[in-house]
């Protein structure tokens, strides 16, 4: 798979962990065993209408018969946020895919989208599917096959717009793809390639470098239906449904550290919020410009095509690389999300941003112990359910990664 962050946490079940500077506590739900055993968490979290959380592991989900071997070939579960029990509802098979992607997709009526990013003979090297995960039977129908070159690889999740699923896939030697998945007829289609001929010269994912590396966080859709995201060359794309017509509506600088650290998140009143990455990658690289000054958090205005920096991280401050999936506050007016560094060890940070004032403050410092770090080649997770944050690391616990709750 072709992740760019890992979140590291060690956490202790049942316990919970803060520095003394910190304004908010971190407690553990639950700690992964990794694979061949419940898995390691990817892609952050979802929720279903009653609040009840679900995520997707990589791996995890041993079956004799499997080509995944003593890995398995990922896995479901759920999480109560009132108990914080949580429970392994579905195992991945070869004939299903392999390696499944979160976060889920929600679709309104007991069940979830997915994409998986391998399968057939070989775990993680063959066809790829997009899937619906039904909660009560507990059963996963797989909707369409996706066979290697076709389209790259799935690396996110897509989002659920008027019947039909819209995402970005990426792979290697190339620089990704738009794509819609009709989910009444049960047909894909690319919007925009470097490989497919509908590029045009200066297209959406089209670079004179080749990347050293591709990062492709999630899309998200505004309040009228418009689905936004990021090409590895630091453009903010548009796809309007109604058309399957897309367009860039801003192009990130090496300032502004050139790509995005995580997805993008959207506010009721159709507004998105992101953050920037380190290093800024494909066509920023080829301008010569030093990408690592700054990486910032911003909002976009769909309606005004207005880009707005909320908050800078420096390269010289001890708090940068903001990192991962951000999560809004059920009032809208807080942003919460997760550092690479940051704290007196420099283990990485959780904060809140006050999106009307702009007021920044950390709440926890990671100190490495018990409540956990943040490293390299992953996707933090954080997301609201009945009105508490929770999220998910990809190491610490037992090693493979936790659940856990923020408490005020």
């Amino acid at each position: 798979m072709l992740l760019r962050k890992f979140l590291v946490s060690v956490f202790v079940a049942g316990t919970l962990a803060a520095s003394a500077a910190s304004a908010a506590t971190i407690k553990t739900l639950h700690q992964f065993a990794g694979p061949g055993r419940d898995g390691t968490p990817t892609g952050g979290l979802a929720t279903d209408g009653t609040g009840m959380l679900y995520g997707v592991t990589s791996d995890g989900g041993y079956s004799a018969t499997s080509s995944c071997l003593m890995y398995g070939c990922g896995t479901i579960f759920s999480v109560d946020p009132s108990t914080g029990k949580f429970t392994t509802i579905h195992r991945f098979t070869d004939a299903e895919g392999t390696v499944p992607v979160g976060p889920l997709v929600p679709d309104g009526a007991g069940g979830f989208y997915g994409v998986t990013s391998g399968g057939g003979s070989i775990c993680g090297a063959g066809p790829q599917s997009i899937y619906r995960f039904d909660v009560a039977t507990r059963k996963v129908t797989v909707l369409y096959y996706i066979e290697l070159g076709e389209m790259g690889v799935f690396t996110a999740a897509p989002v659920l717009v008027k019947g039909a699923l819209y995402g970005k896939s990426s792979g290697s030697g190339i620089l990704g793809s738009a794509y819609k998945f009709d989910l009444a007829t049960r047909t894909l289609s690319v919007i925009d390639s470097p490989t497919s001929g509908r590029t045009p010269a200066g297209g959406i994912f089209t670079c004179s470098v080749s990347p050293g590396y591709h990062f492709d966080p999630s899309v998200a859709a505004d309040k009228d239906g418009r689905i936004y995201g990021a090409a590895s060359n630091g453009r903010l794309f548009r796809i309007d449904p109604a058309t399957n017509r897309i367009a860039g509506v801003h192009a990130l600088t090496a300032k502004d550290g050139g790509g995005l650290s995580g997805p993008l998140t959207a506010a009721a009143d159709g507004t998105l919020y992101g953050t920037t990455a380190v290093g800024g990658i494909c066509c920023v690289i080829a301008s010569g410009q030093s990408s690592s000054d700054c990486n910032e958090i911003f909002k976009f205005d769909p309606a005004l095509s207005q880009f707005t920096v909320l908050h800078r991280f420096c390269s010289g401050d001890n708090l940068s690389d903001p990192e991962g999936t951000t999560a809004l506050s059920p009032n809208g007016k807080f942003l919460y999300g997760l550092t690479l560094t940051g704290g007196p060890q420099r283990l990485g940070a959780l904060y809140r941003l006050d999106v009307e004032t702009q007021a920044f403050a950390i709440l926890h410092d990671f100190t490495g112990g018990a409540d956990g770090a943040i490293g390299d080649f992953g996707v933090p997770g954080l997301k609201f359910s009945r009105g508490s944050l929770f999220g998910t690391t990809i190491r610490g616990g037992k090693g493979y990664g936790t659940v856990f709750q923020v408490v005020p």
